[in-house]
């Protein structure tokens, strides 16, 4: 699983990942950048910091930038991102670890061609990845935004404190996800954009604790099937659940109480994770 968190500076793509990161109970290792603050708390440059601790500086603040300068302010140190940054993220793939994390693929890294080669590679490997991406369509960043096994996520300040648990329960059911075909992958990316657009927080949750285990253990029972309507029995946690799906109007009727507004759920109702579940069965 692959997942790039992209919004503008100061919304909380770091928090978000230092939070996912720290909870994730499987292996792990990556690259993080920490901003370096003088006295009167003014930004003098970044450094990156691996899984271990160990850190280098990769960008300078300075009075004479220079032709890889980021807005003429910041000079980068392309031999830090080559000969510290790249060879930390190496060792976390030849590691075969669960979860890389690179937080960030900016402006400044994408001046290294090593950096944009080594990405490349982890968007292409079994490895689950999650980093955060320069939010502007820069020209080269597009190639990452719009990868077939990349879902982009926008931060915004509605979803961010929610957004870590959303993930943690996404990484923790990466095998799961792993074994759907491209069909389910593109409708899992574009069910969690919907939920996290209209708030449906509760439901962007439970489509991987719950929807995708429905499948992948084939939980979903067909009990009746007629030429407008389908009906399902789906073995959730605690009981059965019976759902209808009306063919001629695309619509689902679940009996469970998310889906009812009934009990916890009586002031926000959202699609329940029966409902998504025989949606991705349909696309098998």
């Amino acid at each position: 699983m692959k997942i790039l968190l992209t919004a503008s500076p100061g919304t909380g793509k770091s928090t978000i990942i230092d939070s996912v990161v720290r909870r994730f109970p499987g292996s792990k290792g990556g690259i993080v950048a920490r901003e370096i603050l003088n006295e009167s708390g003014e930004r003098t440059g970044f450094t990156a910091v691996d899984q271990n601790g160990a850190a280098r500086q990769f960008m300078h603040r300075t009075e004479s930038p220079d032709a890889a300068s980021i807005g003429g302010l910041f000079n980068v140190d392309l031999d830090a991102l080559d000969n510290f940054v790249v060879p930390a993220l190496s060792l976390c793939r030849s590691q075969n670890l669960q979860l890389i994390y690179v937080d960030e693929i900016g402006r400044a890294q994408a001046r290294s061609a090593a950096f944009l080669e080594l990405v490349r590679v982890l968007l292409s490997a079994d490895n689950s990845l999650l980093g955060s991406i320069v939010f502007e369509d820069e020209p080269w960043s597009l190639e990452f935004k719009q990868h077939a096994e990349v879902i982009l996520l926008p931060v915004t300040l509605a979803n961010r404190s929610f957004l870590p648990d959303i993930l943690l329960a996404a990484y923790k059911e990466a095998d799961a996800f792993a074994a759907l075909n491209t069909r389910q992958k593109q409708a899992v990316s574009a069910f969690l954009k919907h939920f996290l657009d209209c708030g449906q927080f509760m439901a962007a949750r439970k489509l991987f604790t719950n929807a995708i285990g429905y499948v992948s253990e084939q939980k979903i029972e067909i009990t009746e099937e007629k030429a407008a309507l389908k009906s399902f029995r789906i073995s959730g946690q605690s009981r059965a659940h019976e759902l209808v799906w009306h063919r001629d109007t695309d619509s689902f009727v679940c009996d469970c109480d998310l889906s009812n507004g009934r009990g916890e759920f009586a002031d926000a109702p959202e699609v329940c994770s029966h409902q998504m579940s025989v949606q991705l069965l349909e696309l098998a």
